[in-house]
């Protein structure tokens, strides 16, 4: 599979998953949403960079270089919040989960202005 294919995946997954969250209300569907989001995001930092992603310092290395050259602040934004769902995911708890969510529905939002800012389709 692409990794066109591979993002739209998985984003198409994320969105499932928060939408059976929010019906269900069960902390481990959003968790794993997020975490599909995430991934979706590394794809993203691929297809922008035109690099392997391999690990967790080439992820802040690319998102560093893709902040620097192309003056993207959002791509910082970001790694910060999908970084904090990407945690939720191992930790599996929160003091407030309305939080996680605010992250969750901003994100999705921004990888999706960050598709089009970059023409990934």
């Amino acid at each position: 599979m692409n990794s066109n294919k591979r993002l739209y995946s998985f984003l198409k997954e994320s969105e499932r998953e928060y939408h059976k969250y929010k019906r269900t209300k069960n902390i481990t569907i959003f968790a794993q949403a997020g975490e599909k989001l995430w991934c979706a995001f590394n794809i993203l930092l691929e297809e922008i960079s035109h690099k392997k992603i391999q690990n967790f310092k080439t992820v802040k290395n690319v998102v560093k270089e893709i902040a620097i050259n192309n003056d993207d602040s959002i791509v910082l934004q970001l790694f910060n919040d999908l970084y904090a769902l990407h945690v939720f995911f191992y930790r599996g708890w929160t003091e407030d989960i309305t939080i996680e969510e605010d992250k969750y529905i901003s994100s999705l939002a921004l990888i999706r202005a960050t598709m089009k800012r970059y023409d990934v389709k």
